[in-house]
């Protein structure tokens, strides 16, 4: 994290604009590994311009979770194969969660509730997009 501290400090010397994208809920991640995601952020927020991104991990068709759940301790809801038959593209939501630790949607919406609202109470800049996704997972979320 030093050496990612000092470059993003070289660009915001040298007038290099430095934006974050972030995915939350990766399997495998801890509320610890997100904690010091938040501190690192806070730590360089003067050399951060935006926070761009902030999203929830996706098991889209063709990526690396997709092809290899078991790989990473990703299990289904119900019948797999089911699951990627009906759908081609991405995997819902709700339909997956990981192990080790366990990790679902609302975990996911959760980590990624904390860390926004960690980072804006922290002054870090968190651009629209970014909090336009938060915004539209909650509505969703609410309207459960």
């Amino acid at each position: 994290m030093d050496m990612v501290h000092q470059n993003l400090k070289d660009c915001h010397d040298s007038n290099i604009r430095a934006t974050v994208n972030m995915v939350v809920g990766v399997p495998g991640e801890t509320e610890q590994d997100v904690d010091e995601m938040i501190d690192n952020i806070v730590a360089a927020r003067h050399y951060i311009d935006l926070v761009e991104g902030i999203n929830t991990l996706i098991l889209a068709a063709g990526s690396e979770y997709y092809k290899n759940p078991e790989k990473y301790d990703i299990h289904f809801k119900y019948n797999k194969e089911e699951i990627y038959r009906t759908n081609p593209y991405f995997i819902p939501v709700d339909d997956w969660y990981s192990e080790n630790p366990y990790i679902d949607h609302s975990v996911r919406i959760g980590r990624l509730t904390r860390i926004c609202s960690c980072l804006l109470s922290q002054k870090v800049k968190v651009g629209s997009f970014a909090l336009d996704v938060v915004n539209n997972l909650m509505k969703v979320e609410s309207e459960k």
